[in-house]
Protein backbone atom coordinates (compact mmCIF):
# COMPACT_ATOMS: atom_id res chain seq x y z
CA UNK A 1 0.00 0.00 0.00
CA UNK A 2 1.31 3.42 -0.78
CA UNK A 3 1.05 6.38 1.96
CA UNK A 4 -1.89 8.01 -0.26
CA UNK A 5 -3.81 4.89 -0.04
CA UNK A 6 -3.32 4.32 3.69
CA UNK A 7 -4.78 7.81 4.66
CA UNK A 8 -7.04 9.17 1.85
CA UNK A 9 -10.83 8.43 2.40
CA UNK A 10 -11.88 5.36 1.10
CA UNK A 11 -14.17 5.74 -2.43
CA UNK A 12 -17.84 5.31 -2.07
CA UNK A 13 -20.60 4.69 -4.61
CA UNK A 14 -24.59 5.43 -4.37
CA UNK A 15 -27.14 6.04 -6.21
CA UNK A 16 -30.12 8.54 -5.00
CA UNK A 17 -33.26 9.35 -6.36
CA UNK A 18 -33.83 12.62 -6.83
CA UNK A 19 -36.48 15.46 -8.17
CA UNK A 20 -34.50 15.10 -11.30
CA UNK A 21 -33.98 11.85 -11.54
CA UNK A 22 -31.41 8.76 -10.19
CA UNK A 23 -28.32 10.65 -9.46
CA UNK A 24 -24.77 8.46 -9.65
CA UNK A 25 -22.26 9.45 -6.53
CA UNK A 26 -19.02 8.28 -6.44
CA UNK A 27 -16.11 10.34 -4.50
CA UNK A 28 -14.83 10.04 -0.86
CA UNK A 29 -17.21 8.09 1.39
CA UNK A 30 -17.95 11.47 3.82
CA UNK A 31 -19.25 13.22 0.14
CA UNK A 32 -21.31 10.32 -0.87
CA UNK A 33 -22.89 10.16 3.12
CA UNK A 34 -23.39 13.75 2.99
CA UNK A 35 -24.96 13.98 -0.50
CA UNK A 36 -27.46 10.82 0.50
CA UNK A 37 -28.29 12.86 3.62
CA UNK A 38 -29.25 15.64 2.19
CA UNK A 39 -31.82 14.09 -0.19
CA UNK A 40 -33.41 12.05 2.42
CA UNK A 41 -33.82 15.20 4.18
CA UNK A 42 -35.20 16.55 1.22
CA UNK A 43 -37.83 13.84 1.04
CA UNK A 44 -38.72 14.27 4.35
CA UNK A 45 -39.15 17.87 3.96
CA UNK A 46 -41.51 17.36 1.17
CA UNK A 47 -43.76 14.69 2.53
CA UNK A 48 -44.35 16.69 5.87
CA UNK A 49 -45.07 20.02 3.65
CA UNK A 50 -47.18 18.04 1.33
CA UNK A 51 -49.25 16.25 4.41
CA UNK A 52 -49.52 20.05 6.01
CA UNK A 53 -50.99 21.40 2.60
CA UNK A 54 -53.10 18.55 2.15
CA UNK A 55 -54.36 18.91 5.68
CA UNK A 56 -54.72 22.61 5.45
CA UNK A 57 -56.64 22.14 2.22
CA UNK A 58 -59.15 19.71 3.85
CA UNK A 59 -59.78 22.51 6.50
CA UNK A 60 -59.96 25.37 4.19
CA UNK A 61 -62.75 23.47 2.23
CA UNK A 62 -64.46 22.23 5.12
CA UNK A 63 -64.63 25.81 6.56
CA UNK A 64 -65.33 27.16 3.04
CA UNK A 65 -68.64 24.85 2.85
CA UNK A 66 -70.07 25.41 6.18
CA UNK A 67 -69.34 29.36 5.50
CA UNK A 68 -71.25 29.71 2.30
CA UNK A 69 -74.37 27.37 3.44
CA UNK A 70 -74.56 29.65 6.47
CA UNK A 71 -74.22 32.48 4.75
CA UNK A 72 -77.00 31.64 1.98
CA UNK A 73 -79.42 30.77 5.08
CA UNK A 74 -78.67 34.35 6.74
CA UNK A 75 -78.43 35.76 3.51
CA UNK A 76 -80.67 34.31 0.95
CA UNK A 77 -79.76 34.10 -2.47
CA UNK A 78 -75.69 35.79 -3.34
CA UNK A 79 -73.55 35.97 -5.84
CA UNK A 80 -70.19 33.47 -5.23
CA UNK A 81 -68.00 37.09 -5.10
CA UNK A 82 -69.44 38.41 -2.15
CA UNK A 83 -70.01 35.47 -0.45
CA UNK A 84 -66.04 34.97 -0.89
CA UNK A 85 -65.65 38.08 0.06
CA UNK A 86 -67.10 37.59 3.06
CA UNK A 87 -65.49 34.32 3.70
CA UNK A 88 -61.90 36.79 3.31
CA UNK A 89 -63.15 38.86 5.93
CA UNK A 90 -64.13 36.04 8.56
CA UNK A 91 -60.38 34.96 7.77
CA UNK A 92 -61.40 32.09 5.61
CA UNK A 93 -58.19 32.17 3.24
CA UNK A 94 -56.68 29.46 1.65
CA UNK A 95 -53.15 28.64 2.02
CA UNK A 96 -51.81 29.84 -0.77
CA UNK A 97 -53.89 32.96 -1.05
CA UNK A 98 -54.94 32.12 -4.66
CA UNK A 99 -58.77 32.97 -4.95
CA UNK A 100 -58.94 30.14 -7.33
CA UNK A 101 -59.17 27.87 -4.18
CA UNK A 102 -62.48 28.99 -3.24
CA UNK A 103 -64.50 27.41 -6.59
CA UNK A 104 -63.83 23.98 -5.43
CA UNK A 105 -66.03 24.76 -2.26
CA UNK A 106 -68.62 25.60 -4.45
CA UNK A 107 -68.36 22.77 -7.15
CA UNK A 108 -68.62 20.16 -4.23
CA UNK A 109 -71.86 21.93 -2.82
CA UNK A 110 -73.31 22.28 -6.27
CA UNK A 111 -72.78 18.40 -7.02
CA UNK A 112 -74.11 17.39 -3.68
CA UNK A 113 -77.15 19.66 -4.46
CA UNK A 114 -76.87 21.42 -1.51
CA UNK A 115 -76.98 24.87 -3.68
CA UNK A 116 -78.28 25.66 -6.91
CA UNK A 117 -77.51 28.43 -9.07
CA UNK A 118 -79.81 30.52 -9.32
CA UNK A 119 -79.10 33.21 -11.35
CA UNK A 120 -76.34 35.74 -12.89
CA UNK A 121 -74.94 38.75 -12.25
CA UNK A 122 -72.35 41.58 -12.83
CA UNK A 123 -69.25 40.31 -11.94
CA UNK A 124 -67.37 43.37 -9.94
CA UNK A 125 -64.23 41.57 -10.48
CA UNK A 126 -62.60 40.61 -13.75
CA UNK A 127 -61.56 41.55 -17.39
CA UNK A 128 -62.98 40.38 -20.09
CA UNK A 129 -64.95 37.27 -18.02
CA UNK A 130 -68.51 36.19 -17.99
CA UNK A 131 -71.08 37.83 -15.16
CA UNK A 132 -71.11 36.34 -11.84
CA UNK A 133 -73.14 33.51 -10.26
CA UNK A 134 -76.54 33.97 -8.05
CA UNK A 135 -76.33 30.80 -5.39
CA UNK A 136 -79.18 29.67 -3.43
CA UNK A 137 -79.52 26.78 -0.96
CA UNK A 138 -81.04 24.11 -2.78
CA UNK A 139 -83.66 23.91 0.12
CA UNK A 140 -84.97 27.64 0.04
Amino acid sequence: MSQHDLFSEPIAEASVETEKGTMHVKGPVSAVLELTSIELARKQRDTILLSQEVANGKEFNMRMRAFIQEYLEKNGPSSGESITNAAKEAGIVPLRGDDRAYGGSYLSLSKRKVIVKAGSCQRARGHATGGGIIWALANQ
